[in-house]
């Protein structure tokens, strides 16, 4: 049996995963937009993952929008093995879906041990421009 949907709250789960990666390779997940998720018709949304270190040595993310549909995440300093993850999700980006704006949010979760990193990551869809 396949899952259609999932919900959290008023929150929709548009797409979840976990992946490993090895060393600093970037990570690129591309949301089909075809299936109503985003919207209908419109080139698929695109988030890549950055991985770099820096002399802050502190953990942190920075937005870095390409295009309308492209988001560059940069990562700085996630080495940890227990992992590293974001309290409140992180807003992306937005959209009209039926004449109604929508939010998109990404919820992560980053590990490191040795050269592999796991990302676990769930990106979801809002009614509301705040998680709240």
């Amino acid at each position: 049996m396949a899952i259609r949907s999932i919900d959290v709250g008023s929150k929709k789960l548009v797409g979840a995963g976990v992946l490993l990666s090895y060393g600093d390779t970037p990570v690129t997940v591309t949301l089909d937009t075809s299936e109503d998720l985003l919207n209908e018709g419109v080139n698929p949304a695109v988030v890549e993952f950055k991985f770099l270190s820096d002399s802050k040595k502190e953990s942190r993310v920075e937005r870095k929008p390409q295009n309308k549909l492209q988001m560059t995440l940069h990562f700085y300093n996630f080495e940890s093995a227990i992992g590293q993850t974001n309290v409140e999700p992180l807003r992306l980006g937005n959209t009209i879906i039926d004449n109604k704006p929508k939010y998109l949010f990404l919820n992560f979760r980053i590990s490191k041990i040795g050269k592999i990193r796991e990302v676990a990551y769930n990106f979801y869809l809002l009614d509301t421009e705040t998680w709240d």
